[in-house]
Parts: C-alpha cells; structure tokens; sequence
C-alpha cells in the first residue's frame, strides 16, 4: 500500500482525495453488482416486505438491500481508510449491531 502511495504521490492530487474517490467508486461498484443477487436470493427465500395499511409500497420489495450497502462499507473501508480502525473502533462494532438490528 505504501508504494502505492508514493506512486499517486507523484501527480500532485493529495491522497486523501484519492482515497475518497476510489473508496466511492469501488464502493458503487459492490453496491451495484451484489445488488441483483441479494434481491435473487430474496426472492427465492421469500423475504419480502408485503405492502400493507403502513407500506408506501405498491409492490413486494426484498428485505435484504442493507446487507449489500454493508458489505461494500466493510470491505472499502478496510481496504481505504484502514487508519481510522484504530481512530473510530467502535464505529464498525456499532455497524454490525445496526445490521443486525436492521
């Protein structure tokens, strides 16, 4: 990761900007191609959310979107911002416990 650095360095951009963007990029990118199989698996599993009295919806929407948007935090945050593990340590414990609880 260090050579990395030092080769992104050279363009002048600082890195944290660098980071951001590709956070979000590879970020986007998990998000959007995992998507279509978790709404698949939902459907087959059955886990919809039926419109009911309280429902906005119109239709069955599956339950399981968050453990996409989850999955993507988890994985470009260690990969991009694996400083900020030892500055917010129980930022990622409290991300699992919404998880769970969402």
């Amino acid at each position: 990761m260090k050579n990395f650095e030092l080769f992104l360095s050279g363009s002048g951009i600082p890195i944290f900007y660098i980071k951001i963007g590709l956070g979000f990029v590879f970020s986007f990118l998990i998000t959007f191609f995992s998507i279509p199989t978790i709404v698949k698996i939902s459907r087959r599993k059955n886990l919809m959310d039926e419109p009911g009295i309280r429902s906005s919806h119109l239709r069955e929407i599956p339950n399981l979107g968050g453990i996409a948007i989850f999955y993507s935090i988890g994985i470009c945050a260690s990969i991009f911002a694996y400083e900020l593990f030892d500055l917010y340590k129980f930022l990622f414990a409290s991300l699992i416990i919404l998880l769970y609880v969402g």
